[in-house]
């Protein structure tokens, strides 16, 4: 039998992988509203600086660990991510914009967009391997059953005052059936290791 863990460390790996043109597009469009008439900035290079951040373990961080009920997936979003990719866009766009351009309300819509994008990467990638069923919870809402459909994982993440969402997951694997739970989580310090 394939080894669930190296799967599931796989599909996450992936998710990450194609989330960061998806980030880069989206801060070239948040970007883009505060400052008229400027052009994108090529995605290569926002791809370089966010490889940058998590080799800085400054980013994203996600590890697979064993639990009590099955794998976890914890993937942790360092507040500081937006940060970091806010200070790159203003050395390349200081002639047009200043810091104070960057409301706090911006910064925290992008990063739970940045979750969100990551997220749905991951269902997408799972659902390629495995034969998958998804449920989430968060604080502030009920449980409920999900068919991978990432657009319906708007409406409990990170909404309000949660930083945390779980989602917990049912994947068949060569007709054998495995749980993992992932837990997202936005921290103000993402751990080294």
């Amino acid at each position: 039998m394939r080894d669930f863990a190296s799967m599931l460390q796989h599909a996450c790996q992936n998710a990450m992988d194609r989330a960061t043109d998806s980030i880069s597009l989206l801060v070239n469009a948040e970007v883009r509203g505060k400052i008229q008439g400027i052009s994108l900035m090529t995605l290569s290079g926002f791809f370089k600086r966010i490889r940058e951040i998590q080799d800085q373990a400054v980013g994203i961080v996600a590890k697979v660990k064993d639990g009590l009920n099955g794998l976890i997936l914890i993937i942790i979003i360092d507040y500081d991510l937006v940060d970091h990719l806010l200070d790159f866009v203003l050395m390349n766009y200081g002639d047009y914009m200043h810091e104070e351009d960057l409301s706090i309300d911006l910064e925290v819509d992008m990063l739970k967009e940045i979750a969100e994008i990551i997220i749905g990467n991951l269902i997408q990638e799972l659902s390629k391997l495995f034969k998958t069923s998804v449920r989430y919870e968060s604080p502030s809402v009920a449980i409920d059953i999900v068919t991978a459909i990432p657009k319906q994982l708007h409406k409990s993440l990170l909404s309000g005052d949660t930083n945390v969402l779980i989602l917990h997951t049912v994947l068949e694997l060569d007709g054998h059936e495995h749980t993992a739970d992932i837990v997202l989580m936005l921290s103000s310090k993402v751990p080294k290791g």
